[in-house]
């Protein structure tokens, strides 16, 4: 297999396809892919915006065992010569902060019954004690998943026997009784992993799930995948409601696990987060989006196309659009305009206007409900308020998806296209991108014009809509089959057949 890497690596973290010196990490962007191969298999098993893990099998040695590297600056010599001898790191799970303090931990199989815990201190502790902590727990108690979100907080996944019978085991698919736990940090949770028998609070246990197959998050929201293909939201950050795909009522608020309604006939195979965007595939191909671009500091924060809710003609079309897309109906007679802060004090018309644009601004982010007034129709008269089809294309013509990540405002598609009149063995392949491509994680480049130009090592700021990853010439990921793709910041890996198929 192949894997290329591309985007930021100011911590390292690509140096497993960027050669550097021994003594000092390449820091810098690399915006056209960087290859790195193996006879066997490669996977990345963890990805973070400052470190990464990934494994490599050789099937000439004949050695089932993968082997292990670590690449970045998050964990300390002792903890990396600890994560890169577990032995079954396929069958392990791995979590931490993928946008904070990179790889924290590992949950593995301890014989039949049991499983380990290891926790890894943060390198500024300068504690050896606290470097590596193991944990061991068995009983009717397993933990399914571990997240640390952006508040430094952990959700706990975990799954308990519906029989007292300690003779009588229930299979984890069959059993039903799932919980989702909260822990305010680190220390909270060894805690717990510290008693006798780590039981279910009385809070979590009055709210059973089903089995939850897959589980990410991004900076606000957490996202769980059941064992049926059904797509579960919730989260600890209820400024961004549009990073829940769904709306929020005293049935499903937004802290609860809730299913997302516009996938509920749907049956969804994968999703991936990041940033404040949520992705699901599904088992047919569709691909489907939610959420909306990084927030920024003085709210010009480009926005996908498929998020908007209005076309560049909108200024002319509507009164009271301005030409950045804000709908700011006149304040002395817009009723609906929230009382201003204290920092928009004392009131006169330069304040009420500036208060005014702001309020646009979190209504187009999503930060506050659309303006009842605005006059401009959805974007598609078939898309969902909150979720979005995304429309697939491989050289022009409509296909499916086959895979998806999503980095901290950027996202990344494998697509498949049969031609019709073609043998059934003849397929099209592209890999695609859009979002955020300032660092050169979408693996695309652009000339002065902002127009995709492969010649040009300079990269986009921002790419609207799905555009070919435009790699090394000849393009060395078109056709190729995808076997992985991941992204974690600002950084992508994808991993392809060594043979074109």
């Amino acid at each position: 297999m192949d894997a290329y890497v591309f985007g930021y690596n100011g911590r390292g973290q690509l140096s497993k396809v960027a050669p550097h010196s021994s003594t000092q990490p390449q820091r810098n962007n690399i915006p056209i892919p960087s290859k790195s191969s193996s006879n066997g298999g490669i996977d990345i098993i963890w990805a973070s915006w400052c470190d990464a893990l990934v494994a490599t099998t050789d099937p000439v040695t004949g050695n089932a065992q993968p082997k292990l590297e670590y690449f970045g600056e998050g964990l300390a010599r002792s903890q990396i010569a600890h994560v890169t001898s577990i032995k079954n790191p396929l069958a392990s799970k791995f979590f931490g902060g993928k946008f904070a303090a990179g790889l924290r931990g590992i949950l593995e199989p301890s014989g039949e019954s049991e499983q380990s815990v290891t926790i890894f201190g943060s390198p500024e502790t300068h504690s050896p004690e606290l470097e590596i902590e193991t944990f061991t727990i068995g009983g009717p108690c397993k933990i399914q998943h571990v997240v640390i979100l952006s508040n430094d907080s952990l959700t706990v996944v975990v799954s308990m026997l519906l029989s007292s019978n300690t003779d009588t085991r229930i299979t984890e698919a069959e059993s039903s009784n799932n919980y989702v736990l909260s822990f305010a940090n680190l220390a909270e949770f060894k805690t717990w992993l510290q008693t006798d028998t780590p039981t279910v609070p009385l809070e979590a246990a009055s709210r059973p799930y089903p089995r939850f197959t897959d589980f990410v998050t991004n900076a606000t929201t957490l996202t769980a995948l059941d064992i049926d293909g059904r797509v579960w939201t919730w989260t600890h950050d209820s400024r961004y409601p549009k990073t829940l795909g769904r709306p929020v009522d005293a049935q499903a608020p937004s802290n609860i696990p809730s299913q997302v309604p516009y996938l509920s006939e749907t049956k969804i195979s994968k999703i991936a987060s990041g940033g404040y965007m949520t992705a699901a595939l599904s088992s047919d191909g569709e691909l489907y989006l939610w959420g909306q671009a990084c927030p920024s500091p003085d709210g010009t924060a480009h926005q996908l196309s498929i998020f908007k809710d209005y076309d560049p003609s909108d200024a002319r079309k509507y009164p009271n659009v301005t030409e950045d897309g804000l709908y700011i109906p006149d304040t002395g007679f817009d009723l609906d305009l929230p009382p201003p802060p204290m920092a928009y004090q004392p009131w006169s018309p330069q304040n009420a206007q500036r208060w005014a644009r702001d309020v646009a601004i979190m209504r187009r982010d999503g930060r506050l409900p659309r303006h009842p007034q605005d006059p401009r129709p959805l974007r598609g008269e078939d898309q969902d308020e909150f979720v979005k089809c995304v429309p697939v294309r491989v050289n022009g013509m409509e296909g499916t998806a086959t895979d998806v990540a999503v980095g901290h405002g950027h996202v990344l598609v494998s697509a498949e296209a049969r031609p019709p009149g073609m043998p059934a063995h003849f397929v099209m392949r592209s890999v695609l991108g859009m979002g955020q491509g300032e660092k050169g994680q979408l693996g695309v480049a652009a000339n002065s014009n902002g127009q995709s130009q492969s010649s040009s090592s300079i990269p986009p700021d921002f790419v609207e809509e799905l555009r070919q990853v435009q790699t090394l010439t000849p393009n060395v990921l078109r056709e190729r089959k995808v076997k992985a793709m991941k992204c974690a910041g600002w950084s992508s890996w994808v991993v392809v057949e060594a043979q074109r198929v």
